[in-house]
């Protein structure tokens, strides 16, 4: 939502025709993506399972997260890079995934500094990714309880870390922070089975 509301705000403030058009094909993706997420809610519900027997590309999840992201790093000075291993099938769906991952991305342009790398790679049976920064890290004090709710350095609410761990946790994926120094956070999904 608060990346939705960053592009329509950039549309309302423009008068470069080019740019509200790229802001609103972005907008339109994202706006696709939430009633996604809504709809995979409530197919879980449905279907008695958090990802309903699904599974997702790795390679276009992360794609669409870059472009999605990078206006935003763009005009705060900061960049976002993303690297993957390719050809990785996870059991989860794109809605699913996108949740968790925008959630740590948007955590790290609120909180963190410099360029955001996001990595995946195999890791036995499971896909590993990686969301990290160059900013000053997280503190030993609050990667005690980083994903409690109610806990927020800033503004926000502090929903944004404990709703996206639950939400990997319901489709049987991971989130832990690894290493606060980095403030990297690694995300575990299990690899579909090869077909």
């Amino acid at each position: 939502m608060a990346a939705l509301l960053l592009r329509l705000e950039e549309i309302g403030h423009t008068d470069d025709l080019g740019e509200a058009k790229v802001e609103a094909r972005i907008a339109i993706s994202q706006t696709e993506r939430l009633a996604n997420v809504v709809d995979d809610l409530l197919h879980r519900t449905r279907a008695g399972h958090a990802d309903g027997g699904r599974s997702v590309s790795l390679d276009t999840v992360l794609s669409v997260l870059e472009q999605e992201w990078t206006p935003s790093f763009q005009a705060e000075g900061r960049s976002i890079e993303v690297s993957t291993e390719r050809a990785m099938i996870v059991r989860a769906s794109a809605s699913a995934m996108s949740q968790v991952l925008n959630t740590l991305v948007e955590n790290s342009l609120q909180h963190g500094g410099g360029t955001v790398y996001v990595t995946a790679q195999r890791s036995g049976p499971s896909a590993l990714i990686q969301v990290s920064d160059d900013g000053d890290g997280i503190s030993t004090e609050l990667a005690r309880s980083v994903f409690d709710r109610a806990v927020t350095t800033g503004q926000g609410t502090g929903l944004g870390l404990a709703v996206a761990r639950e939400r990997a946790e319901a489709f049987g994926g991971r989130l832990e922070l690894d290493d606060p120094a980095l403030a990297r956070f690694s995300f575990y999904v299990s690899m579909a089975p090869s077909r």
